[in-house]
């Protein structure tokens, strides 16, 4: 079996294992901080980065039914058991979670071959676009946090304080949920372009839905 790429070399997998050809990985604020060894959560060095990423299925496992060769792909940043108390609450609490790119080897690679759970990410949008769909669920995540807490968004104003990935993810949300328009400092025109990039993000995740 092979995890690196090289010419010539030939890639096994097991019947219930996928492997993709990485297109894009993002650099998240975790990454910067792990590079300068700053980063204050569990972590492991040496490392490959990436848990924002995005690819294309090259070959499945005989058992694998959900995504199949040719398919654009993204997944699941973290590994978790499903079967502990946290899982059941909130699987980012998991008692035995791992970090792809922070606690084992995450995506920064031509090739990866494995068990991590792939989502298909449907024709919408290039393939880069789709590594956007982790920081958009942490903002998801965030909102509906929030709403646990406040019942609802309507009739409310909400401030998003900081402009990046996470911060426009949450803008865009709340904008298609048709809530009240959030104020948020940002240069007008590098807003609307993230946003455009964002809404191809959007047209992926209802597509997965």
């Amino acid at each position: 079996r092979g995890f690196e790429s090289g010419r010539g070399f030939q890639f096994g997998i097991e019947e219930d294992e996928v492997l993709v050809k990485v297109m894009a990985v993002g650099i998240c604020g975790s990454d910067i901080h792990l590079y300068k060894g700053t980063y204050n959560g569990p972590q492991n060095y040496p490392i490959l980065f990436g848990h924002e990423w995005s690819g294309i299925v090259e070959k499945t496992g005989e058992k694998v039914a959900k995504v199949k060769p040719g398919d654009k792909v993204t997944g699941d940043c973290s590994r978790y058991c499903g079967h502990c108390d946290n899982c059941s609450e909130d699987r980012n609490l998991c008692r035995t979670i791992e970090k792809f790119g922070i606690t084992i080897d995450g995506l920064r690679r031509v090739h990866r071959a494995g068990r991590i759970v792939y989502l298909p990410c449907g024709p919408g949008g290039g393939s880069g676009a789709a590594g956007l769909t982790e920081p958009i669920a942490v903002a998801k995540h965030l909102l509906e946090k929030i709403l646990k807490l406040g019942g609802s968004y309507q009739g409310k104003q909400v401030l998003i304080y900081g402009g990046g990935a996470i911060g426009q993810a949450a803008l865009l949300l709340l904008r298609l949920y048709l809530l009240h328009l959030p104020l948020l400092r940002l240069h007008l025109r590098l807003l609307l372009q993230r946003l455009r990039l964002l809404l191809q993000i959007h047209q992926i995740l209802l597509h997965m839905l």
